[in-house]
């Protein structure tokens, strides 16, 4: 027995006609639209997502002063996938950063004090070995710290940089056909797995403890400088604002461009790794030239921003060098006539003028620190993104209907479809059809009218209009 079951309009054109033949294969029902909107979640810009630890979590877009989305996340959220094990890692990593940043500004002062002895003659040989033991005791310490400071901050970054980038090809492979037919989210996997990810590990891993050892040793070494001289404290402390200024500025200029070169660099990756996939193809069509231009459009973007930051870096580097040199001479201009006057000693001079200038140094090397927070805060948001978003056909969504038989009887009635990535041109229009257990189906029609969209969505790689 043959039936035959009218299509209507395909890409407005002419009805189609399906030929049917019975067989035994099997064919699944192929859900209603209202069925699919039940059954399964859509993404929103503040929707209930999961958190990567079987918890639920808001995911809303940031907005800047000007109501603009914000190609950021916010630092503290890079850390969502840590574990306890990780938290652990990085406390011991905090309390050994604390203890390397105060070691150079106790270097400061045993300086002080044996420069001061020397100078006036008291220090007996014993006094000295007692001098060069606190060094070596202090030395020790430092080499301790440092050492589980690197080592506790790596091994936190690099457990999360995996389970990012675990959670990450998962969420790529659990998107529905749609997002990746548009191509401006699925993009630059490759790239993104490399680079991006990279970047978010120098955001967490050695960088951090730097920072924070070169912010202990900025207080430590203000609260030397200010204990043993005080209005020397305050002649070098004019110049700490010109340092941070220094600092803010380049963060600035940096934070401005790197997430924008990223970008560029990621769609560059996606031309190239496109083009070398599709070599045959773009060498029949003669589409090298094109190719080429779009990749090197890319480039040219990202060098630009890349030329910005550079600048910017050299121009902060540069001035704060300028500030530094000039410290040293008012330090040692002011210093002797405090000497002069009574007031200090030589070995509090040195004392305040290490302890300040070793403070100076290390508010100084916050800034390179905190500009590589910023990359991997702007490196992270489209990654997080993509792993935050729940499809509209969530493949990973255990609910829906779930039938004990499944008879393969497909009832599709006048729906509409077009492709996500072609919303102004329509392929199906009030299309009907209907397959029954046990039929062996042909769809019969010329190129483009829709004969592998309807194989798609029985299979449910789309869901109609």
């Amino acid at each position: 027995m043959t039936d035959k079951m009218e299509l209507g309009e395909l890409k407005g054109e002419s009805s189609n006609t399906i030929a049917a033949v019975p067989s035994p294969a099997v064919v699944d029902t192929l859900p209603s639209k209202e069925a699919a909107d039940s059954t399964f979640s859509t993404a929103d810009d503040a929707s209930e997502v999961d958190d990567g630890k079987g918890g639920k979590k808001k995911n809303k877009k940031k907005k800047g002063k000007d109501g603009e989305p914000v190609n950021a996340v916010g630092y503290f959220e890079l850390y969502r996938f840590a574990t306890p094990k990780e938290y652990f890692y990085i406390s011991v990593a905090i309390i050994a950063s604390i203890g390397t940043g105060i070691g150079q500004p106790l270097v400061a002062l045993l300086m002080g004090d044996i420069m001061a002895a020397m100078g006036q003659g008291l220090a007996s040989a014993d006094d000295i070995i007692g001098y060069v033991v606190k060094f070596t005791i202090v030395g020790a310490g430092i080499f301790l710290a440092s050492y589980l400071q690197m080592c506790f901050w790596t091994l936190s970054a690099e457990n999360q940089v995996k389970r990012i980038r675990e959670e990450y090809l998962h969420a790529i492979l659990r998107q529905d056909i749609g997002w990746h037919d548009t191509g401006k989210q699925a993009e630059s996997l490759t790239t993104r797995l490399n680079s991006d990810t990279q970047l978010i590990y120098d955001g967490m891993a050695d960088k951090v403890g730097l920072a924070l050892s070169s912010f202990v040793t900025f207080i430590a070494g203000f609260i030397i400088g200010f204990t043993r001289g005080w209005k020397l404290s305050l002649v070098l402390l004019s110049c700490v604002p010109l340092i941070g200024a220094c600092a803010a500025l380049m963060t600035k200029f940096t934070v401005a461009n790197a997430s924008k070169g990223q970008d560029s660099y990621s769609r560059a990756g996606s031309i190239a790794e496109q083009a070398i996939s599709s070599i045959r193809t773009i060498v029949a069509f003669g589409g090298q030239k094109r190719e080429t231009a779009s990749y090197i459009k890319e480039l040219d973007a990202a060098f630009l921003n890349g030329k910005k930051r550079a600048i910017a870096t050299g121009a902060g580097v540069g001035g704060f060098m300028l500030i530094l040199f000039s410290t040293y001479g008012l330090a040692f201009w002011y210093g002797a006539q405090q000497v002069f006057g009574g007031h200090m000693t030589g070995g509090e001079v040195i004392n305040v003028f290490f302890g300040m200038i070793i403070g100076a140094f290390a508010l100084g090397n916050i800034g390179p620190n905190v500009a590589a927070f910023a990359s991997a805060q702007g490196a992270a948001y489209q990654i997080f993104k993509t792993i935050d978003r729940v499809p509209t056909i969530d493949s990973a969504n255990p609910g829906g209907a779930k039938p004990e038989n499944v008879t393969g009887h497909i009832v599709v009635r006048d729906i509409d479809f077009h492709y996500p990535s072609r919303t102004d041109v329509p392929i199906l229009k009030k299309m009907s059809i209907e397959v029954k257990p046990g039929q062996t189906v042909a769809l019969v029609g010329h190129s483009g009218s829709g004969k592998s969209t309807i194989v798609g969505l029985v299979q449910r790689f789309y869901d109609p209009i």
